[in-house]
């Protein structure tokens, strides 16, 4: 603990020992002021009872003999074993077991250890050997094949997923942040919750934009037959308009693995039109660049609106499509590719942001 805080807490002791304070509101003011850098409730009682009986120096006693340092190579190892059998343990915790400073114990796991109290990640799931390996394996076939062919290989792929935007979603945290000046008061706004009315959009695109933005219609069932039709007509006929090109080269359909996706259906249709699917890793949004890149965006810019109709909504959505930047896409295309090394170099596990 820094030594101008611990004068600090001594001279309020000595302050409200004279108001005649109680140990248990000296303690609870403490906390309140400097939370975990708090004094114990055993430095508190001893300090109480010292300017209780007179004593007047917030200082300590001086004595004799030299220095004795705590930063030995055996207290680290033995505090670094000691946070490792624990690693929810306080920098508290490891001053009292220790018989440590607070500072003394921080500056141990922090500059000694290089330690950092970090809290746990949030992943769609924890995935089993076997799965990171297919993560690696599908990984590293989409690596070969770019090295093989190039930017040529992703300017033919079309990606696609369908999500669920809401009539209301509220705004992020920091979508909400505004500038104040010190002396001004901290804004608030009140908790709010999305919509129950929802519709769902199936979206295809590639390296230079928006190829289809499908609305599903209200009360309907997205299973094999509606998107194997989807496929047939609608995607079809837009990649016709909008990149005769792949007309002619062909496309690459990448999808992730819903049931509806990998059904027996969709699986012959595909087959019947000639259309060739890339492989994805199952349970792993962050290898899906609507996942990580498309659909953020967008509901990024629908947030803190509220859409009274589907028909006001899906126009909403057309206009935030349209806003999505063809540089911005041929980026997360490269991302995608950055995120398949990453992958293998973490050993299939969930890519950091």
């Amino acid at each position: 603990m820094a030594d101008d805080v611990v004068a600090e807490q001594r001279t309020i002791i000595k302050f409200y020992v004279k108001l005649g304070k109680t140990m248990s509101e000296i303690k609870e003011d403490l906390q309140k002021v400097y939370g975990e850098a708090a004094f114990s409730k055993s430095c508190i009682h001893k300090w109480w009872h010292r300017f209780s009986d007179g004593r007047t120096s917030t200082k300590d006693d001086a004595r004799s003999g030299r220095i004795v340092k705590y930063t030995t190579e055996e207290n680290c190892a033995a505090i670094e074993q000691y946070v490792m059998e624990d690693r929810r343990v306080t920098v508290r915790n490891v001053a009292e077991d220790f018989n440590l400073s607070y500072g003394t114990a921080q500056e141990i796991l922090t500059e000694k250890l290089e330690l950092s109290r970090v809290c746990a990640r949030w992943v769609p799931r924890l995935l089993q050997p076997d799965q990171k390996r297919v993560r690696k394996q599908i990984c590293r076939d989409i690596l070969n094949r770019y090295a093989e062919e190039g930017d040529g290989f992703l300017n033919k792929i079309i990606t696609c997923d369908e999500t669920w935007f809401h009539f209301f979603e509220p705004e992020s945290k920091q979508q909400s942040s505004v500038w104040k000046h010190a002396s001004s008061p901290s804004p608030v706004k009140a908790r709010l919750s999305k919509s129950v009315g929802k519709v769902m959009s199936i979206i295809f695109c590639d390296t230079k934009g928006i190829v289809l933005n499908h609305m599903v219609p209200a009360k309907t069932t997205v299973n094999s037959e509606y998107y194997a039709h989807l496929i047939k007509f609608q995607l079809q006929r837009a990649i016709r308009d909008k990149r005769p090109e792949l007309v002619r080269s062909g496309f690459i359909l990448h999808q992730d693995n819903a049931p509806v996706h990998v059904s027996q259906l969709v699986t012959s249709t595909l087959k019947e039109l000639g259309i060739e699917t890339l492989p994805h890793p199952p349970y792993s949004p962050d290898l899906a660049i609507c996942d990580f890149f498309l659909f953020p965006n967008v509901k990024d810019q629908l947030r803190g609106v509220k859409y009274e109709t589907r028909d006001e909504l899906g126009a909403a959505i057309t206009v935030a499509l349209r806003e999505v930047s063809r540089d911005g896409l041929r980026h997360a295309f490269g991302t995608w590719m950055n995120r398949c090394q990453k992958c293998i170099k973490v050993k299939g596990s969930y890519v950091e942001k």
